[in-house]
């Protein structure tokens, strides 16, 4: 018998023994489990966990713990941060386990606690979509491939289809794919219609290249060779979920999520480039109806508007399906609307679904709005300070705002004076690199100086807008309680507490404690003791005292590079001027990636003194000369 956190373990293990292995998971089902709840929610905790993606470093050690694939990345400009998808999730709260202090666990009123979607509201963009064109191909047997996830509703959608299909008087053969598929993992349909009279006597599975339509809501399921074996160049159009629902290798931190443009040029290259249409479904329908499920009626809906020989002309014919197949009517009836405006609008689905962003001046308002009077038109001053290009400028004014959070303005202005060192030599010796060296010092500066102590961390936790992007997702009085879920360094580092059993204990077992946010919203406002010698957390922790002079030392490496750089080793300059981003997560987890990013550093360092060119830049050579010297007599 293994626990659950060895299965990805356990499965590499048996696939290496000759012969047949057999692994039983003695546990029910997560996607039966999730259907028993939403028929009685009594079955259904009073609990949900969320992960604040401020305070997330996406060190992946919630994936490497929870082996779920409930445990999402959602993308940032701060890079990927973790997500619990609460849609799909099971409420083990075997997450929880990692060594991160980024959970909120949210105690509520009834076990189904989301908000309901407005679907009145949502009625009206739908109400008087125009029918689609068709140019019938009566004289072929039309074939479907599509490729999704489990328990997200793929063979609902095409049981749909082939009932819609029946109801104009085609034919149609039909086999479902689920093979072993778990919650998350991958199955497949296989859908051909035809024409009355039009001979169906031929085998259920597409034969190779014979897709009409290749239509996937998992992208990774997409470019699974196995899959694309169905797809021509000359005949398959592809309709493509763009959601980037990550894989057990990917949760655990095994392997990143490829490049959405990577794995489009790949489906491309398999299929009618010209005609694909790819959209982030998942993104849509989750804000529009608070759930995933719908992914794959939208899709349909796309499809159904936009390909003129498509097997169904009728919209009443799949709707007529999704009333007699009786689960969230409402819902499904709408996304498939909401598939058909797309194929015919999609900034106006856009518009529906989301927000619009802010603009750089909207920003900046924002920020001096959350700071004191006095340090605004400093904070505006700095934060103007580079003409960099729109959407870096939005950034860097947010990272000289968190310093400004962080700590003070003397502190933000430390930043902006290094960056402006190094912009300067940038701007003057390449400016043909859209000062690329400069905008990775300047994020992998900022995320060493804004380090994530106990007091930066309760910042984060108990912003009002973190906890009301938390709240936005209830119904009015769901919400009984919120509570962090915190193991403090500090419990096991003083001599007389780590002692104390109960501690002990509870960090042997990985446990937690729970605090309240009025506790955390305490705690911030002792930033000013950061670094002093009243700072109980940097006097008996190590790691702090480190992560302290990490700042200094990167400063140092980075004028460092500048002697050493040229047209040719500018891109090496630009990854080590990274090696920061490795060095994620806490306490454990960062001490073992500390160690990896160092060892980045080396490896970029040496391959900057192998290009290293004899001759430097005679422009900056007496300005690098100068302020090297400075830096290596700088303390800290």
């Amino acid at each position: 018998m293994y626990p659950k956190s060895e299965t990805l373990r356990v499965k590499e293990e048996f696939s290496k023994k000759p012969g047949l292995s057999v692994i039983w998971y003695v546990q029910k089902c997560g996607i039966e489990k999730i259907r028993e709840r939403r028929r009685n929610e009594e079955l259904a905790p009073r609990y949900r966990v969320h992960v604040n993606p401020e305070v997330c470093e996406d060190c992946g050690d919630c994936g490497v713990e929870a082996k779920c694939s409930s445990v999402w990345k959602v993308d940032t400009e701060f890079g990927p941060k973790v997500r619990i998808h609460q849609f799909s999730c099971i409420q083990d709260m075997a997450c929880t386990k990692g060594d991160c202090p980024s959970y909120v666990k949210v105690y509520t009123r009834s076990g189904i606690p989301f908000k309901t979607p407005g679907l009145g509201k949502l009625q009206k963009p739908v109400s008087d979509l125009p029918k689609p064109f068709r140019r019938a191909a009566t004289g072929k047997v039309y074939e479907v491939f599509s490729v999704g996830i489990g328990g997200w509703g793929l063979m609902t959608a095409y049981e749909i289809l082939a009932r819609a299909a029946t109801r104009e008087g085609r034919n149609i053969v039909k086999e479902d794919d689920t093979g072993l598929s778990q919650k998350g993992g991958e199955v497949r349909n296989n859908l051909k219609i035809a024409y009355p009279g039009q001979d169906l006597r031929e085998g259920f599975k597409i034969e190779a290249g014979g897709a009409d339509l290749y239509i996937c809501s998992d992208l990774i399921g997409a470019v699974n060779p196995e899959n694309l074996n169905a797809a021509s160049p000359d005949k398959t159009r592809a309709i493509i979920n763009t959601a980037k629902v990550p894989t057990m290798p990917m949760i655990v931190g095994k392997t990143e999520y490829p490049s959405v443009e990577s794995l489009r040029g790949i489906i491309d290259s398999f299929t009618d480039a010209d005609r694909n249409i790819y959209v982030n479904a998942t993104d849509i329908v989750e804000s529009l109806f608070m759930d995933h499920k719908p992914t794959n009626l939208f899709l349909l809906g796309i499809a159904f508007q936009s390909i003129e020989n498509f097997p169904v002309d009728d919209p009443e014919s799949i709707e007529e399906g999704i009333r007699k197949n009786n689960v969230q009517v409402e819902i499904n009836l709408l996304a498939f609307r909401f598939g058909r405006l797309y194929a015919i609008d999609p900034e106006r689905v856009f518009s529906l679904a989301f927000s619009k962003p802010q603009t750089l001046e909207e920003r900046i308002r924002g920020f001096k709005r959350n700071l004191p009077f006095w340090q605004r038109v400093h904070f505006e001053t700095l934060a103007r300070k580079f003409p960099f290009e729109s959407e870096f400028r939005s950034k860097f004014a947010r990272e000289v705002y968190e310093l400004f959070r962080f700590q003070n303005g003397n502190y933000a202005q430390q930043f902006v004076d290094f960056a402006e060192e190094i912009y300067r030599f940038d701007s003057a010796c390449f400016p043909d690199r859209n000062l690329s060296f400069t905008r990775s010092v300047a994020d992998h500066l900022y995320q060493l100086m804004t380090y994530k102590d106990e007091y930066r961390v309760a910042d984060l936790l108990t912003r009002p807008e973190e906890l009301e992007r938390i709240f936005c997702m209830y119904a009015p009085g769901e919400i009984e309680r919120i509570r962090f879920q915190l193991r403090p360094p500090i419990f096991e580092q003083i001599p007389l507490l780590r002692d104390w059993s109960y501690i002990r204990k509870r960090f042997e077992e990985d446990g937690k404690w729970e605090f309240p946010p009025w506790s955390l919203k305490l705690l911030r406002y002792f930033k000013f003791l950061r670094g002093t010698k009243l700072d109980v957390f940097h006097l008996f922790s190590d790691l702090r005292k480190h992560e302290r002079k990490a700042i200094g030392l990167y400063r140092r490496r980075m004028l460092s590079l500048i002697p050493l750089l040229n047209e040719k080793n500018y891109h090496t300059a630009c990854e080590a001027a990274a090696y920061p981003a490795k060095a994620s997560g806490y306490e454990l987890v960062k001490e073992i990636h500390t160690e990896q990013a160092e060892s980045m550093w080396r490896e970029k360092y040496q391959i900057m003194l192998q290009t290293f060119s004899a001759a430097p830049l005679k422009s900056t050579e007496a300005w690098t000369e100068k302020r090297t010297a400075e830096a290596f007599h700088t303390p800290g």
